[in-house]
């Protein structure tokens, strides 16, 4: 092991631990979202780590060489990042060759996204719509990865000016300080004023906070022993003797504010992007702050031997397991999903992260690129006469097998579809309603049957989301006449509301209005009140929402209560109905295809008899 690679594993007494949380809390939103709807902070608390690491590594090699070089810098970074990162993709994609799917839509996008480390900007420039946020992808994951190496790039630049520069602790920070508040403001702002969540959190400039306040801390302690990096700060504070009392203290109370969050968190909430992540960022710094300074209750937690292995290993950990939780909810029966998928990926996670630390990702970091190369070749030697030697070179069986993982991956890709069944069954639902025709299709599905309703086609108006713009060739069947007006990714107040108003003020809202606008997101507190309001005029269908979200239930008991007190509107069970039929959607699990649409249809049609 050289210098440089020796310099890269300064042990931080505490890190792997705090890396260990970081990831559990992770897997664990991944797995149990509505469990731990905050788990995903652990990625701003590994933003804080890395920061504090890598910044502490440049600033050390600074004073100890009086330079850095950045050619073993990024050569340090490739190491360490390049070869689990390649692996898991071309294992993945190869296993995918054989699954196909819905799921292949957009791989190329993605591996492109990832192997350059700009996953961000590539989904945010691709414009993630609905379909995006609904159709699980297999390297979703990776947009941290993207932030992370985004910083490497630019950030030794501006440590080489400040270590350079008179009074470089100050000013280093004072520089981090300005960032982490000013990129804190950046996403609260774009948040504030209308931009879509996944730019605000997937942005490199609004989510550097966590990452600056990590080189804060290495700016703030200036210690060559970073094991010690506070107590200089400290001791101007409190007195050597309560140190470690007041410090484990603090950091216990950090580590309980950080599990608060994790368990109440929401990504839905408008605070998460408005000071959320910044307070669970600050909270990590403290936590950071209190497990490295001294030899206290929490530095022992955390250097407990099964949380430093965790640790170690949580890049692989943290690589692996969304795809494998994709790849396991599209091989398990859904039946037996809520308990055999936690345990499958749970232990596929594991063995693949074990395997890639012992294998791949230790022999790359200790003897480079090169000496594994060329160990990916053997040599034989063979000797023709006493003056001649001749050699044979034949690849390793690892390289061939690198072979093989590369063709398949390739194979995945070319053959992958570019659109998903959702979309074809939207795009067919607004093809129909572009004729608003009263042709009734043919349409059929086993042991469900068409009947039809006294109240025709001419007394509805519907208003809805993309289930419904996927419903429609079913709902002009079951009602010739009928007057649909759905949109993909519409939701009550995101432009429910409007598409009423605009009807009722047009005279164009007939006898029966449904209203399906539950799937993107809460009705909010009195928010179907206020519409059946101003309904009042007409009698209402409110349908169910089918979808894996957190707002599902709610919504549904919202709308099914006030079903139940008021004559005039009526529930439609659909998301009671299309549980038994899993098959009649999507792969997304949400947009029903043709026969699915009947059974929505048939839904309404079971709603209307209240009001006959």
């Amino acid at each position: 092991m050289d210098k440089q690679t020796k310099q890269a594993h300064t042990f931080i007494p505490g890190l792997n631990g705090l890396r260990a949380l970081a990831v559990i809390v992770v897997i664990l939103y991944h797995l149990f979202p509505h469990v731990f709807p905050g788990g995903y902070i652990g990625v701003d608390i590994f933003f804080v780590i890395s920061g504090f690491l890598i910044t502490t590594l440049l600033i050390g090699e600074y004073e100890k060489n009086g330079r850095i070089s950045l050619t073993h810098f990024w050569l340090r970074r490739a190491r360490r990042l390049l070869p689990a990162l390649f692996t898991t993709i071309l294992v993945i994609c190869s296993v995918m060759f054989f699954v196909r799917g819905d799921i292949l839509v957009g791989l190329g996008r993605q591996i492109l996204g990832a192997t350059t480390f700009s996953s961000n900007w590539v989904e945010v420039l691709a414009g993630t719509n609905y379909f995006d946020s609904t159709t699980t992808h297999l390297f979703l994951n990776f947009w941290s990865l993207a932030v992370e190496e985004q910083f490497y790039l630019i950030w030794p630049f501006l440590v080489i000016a400040i270590v350079a520069a008179k009074k470089r602790p100050r000013i280093g920070i004072v520089l981090t300080l300005v960032f982490s508040l000013g990129s804190a403001s950046w996403m609260a702002y774009l948040f504030t004023h209308g931009a879509d969540a996944t730019r605000v959190y997937y942005g490199t400039d609004t989510h550097l906070f966590g990452l600056m306040l990590g080189a804060l801390l290495a700016f703030w302690s200036q210690q060559q022993h970073v094991g010690q990096a506070f107590r200089r700060f400290s001791q101007h504070f409190w007195s050597f003797r309560r140190l470690p009392i007041i410090t484990a203290t603090i950091g216990f109370a950090a580590l309980a504010a950080l599990l608060y969050l994790v368990f109440t968190l929401s990504d839905q909430s408008n605070f998460t992007y408005e000071g959320g992540l910044l307070l669970a960022s600050i909270l990590s710094a403290t936590l950071i702050v209190c497990a490295i300074s001294t030899r206290t209750l929490l530095q022992k937690l955390l250097d407990l031997r099964l949380l430093t292995w965790i640790g170690v290993r949580s890049y692989g950990l943290y690589l692996w397991h969304w795809p494998l939780i994709v790849v396991a909810g599209l091989a398990l029966p859904v039946q037996t999903k809520p308990l055999t998928l936690p345990i499958t990926v749970g232990i596929a996670t594991f063995l693949a992260a074990t395997i890639s630390y012992r294998f791949i990702e230790t022999p790359v970091r200790q003897l480079g690129f090169k000496v594994i190369a060329k160990r990916a070749i053997k040599h034989r030697r063979i000797a023709i006469d006493a003056s001649t030697i001749h050699i044979r070179r034949r690849p390793h069986s690892v390289a061939l097998v690198g072979m093989t993982l590369v063709i398949l991956t390739i194979c995945t890709v070319t053959s992958a579809p570019t659109k998903t069944s959702a979309q074809l069954s939207v795009e067919k639902g607004r093809a129909t309603l572009k004729q608003q025709s009263a042709a009734k299709p043919s349409l059929s599905i086993p042991h469900l049957t068409v009947t039809h309703t006294p109240i025709s086609g001419n007394d509805i108006t519907a208003i809805g989301d993309s289930v419904m713009l996927a419903s429609a060739p079913a709902l002009q069947a079951h009602f010739p006449g009928i007057y649909i007006d759905a949109e993909v990714s519409r939701s009550l107040r995101g432009g429910g509301f409007d598409v009423v108003n605009a009807l009722q003020t047009a005279g164009q809202l007939r006898k029966v209005v449904i209203v399906a606008l539950g799937t993107n997101g809460y009705y909010g507190s009195g928010k179907l009140d206020e519409l059946v309001s101003q309904l009042k005029d007409h009698e209402v269908i409110l349908v169910a929402v089918h979808a894996d979200r957190e707002w599902t239930t709610p919504n549904n008991n919202d709308a099914r209560a006030l079903a139940q007190t008021n004559k005039d509107v009526a529930f439609a069970e659909w998301d009671q109905a299309i549980i038994p039929h899993p098959e009649l959607l999507s792969t997304d699990g949400i947009h029903p295809n043709a026969d699915g649409g009947i059974i929505y249809a048939n839904c309404i049609q079971t709603a209307l008899k209240k009001f006959e």
